[in-house]
């Protein structure tokens, strides 16, 4: 992609870049989780699922867009879902594990994104 842009104080050079992030769309009841919840195996892409008994089962997934903090789950999970995110490694089929509250976040921005659950809406 190319862009101009008013260069009067000639403080833009020829040939520089940057990096940039542009909403191109929003998804609609999309269902996000943290990324670290995301995990790629010889099936591919799964996450641990917990059930009401605190048990976790492994659910392909079909990821989406993503950044360094949340992805979108195109298929395999539903919106609600508890996902794990931390201590993954040494999970089995069925294990039994100990939920652990988030922290209180300070802003609305934080709160967001440190649940543990599977959430709706996200921008691409």
């Amino acid at each position: 992609m190319k862009a101009r842009f008013n260069n009067q104080d000639d403080a833009l050079f020829p040939n520089q870049f940057v990096n940039a992030r542009m909403l191109v769309d929003t998804e609609q009841n999309a269902v996000v989780i943290p990324t670290a919840a995301l995990q790629m195996g010889n099936e591919g892409h799964f996450v641990w699922v917990l059930n009401s008994e605190n048990k976790v089962s492994k659910h392909l997934v079909t990821p989406g867009i993503q950044d360094s903090q949340k992805v979108v789950i195109r298929a395999g999970i539903s919106a609600g879902d508890r996902v794990v995110t931390d201590g993954i490694d040494r999970l089995t089929e069925g294990a039994k594990v100990e939920v652990v509250e988030a922290q209180s976040a300070t802003t609305p921005e934080e709160k967001a994104t440190s649940r543990e659950y599977a959430k709706k809406g996200a921008r691409s």
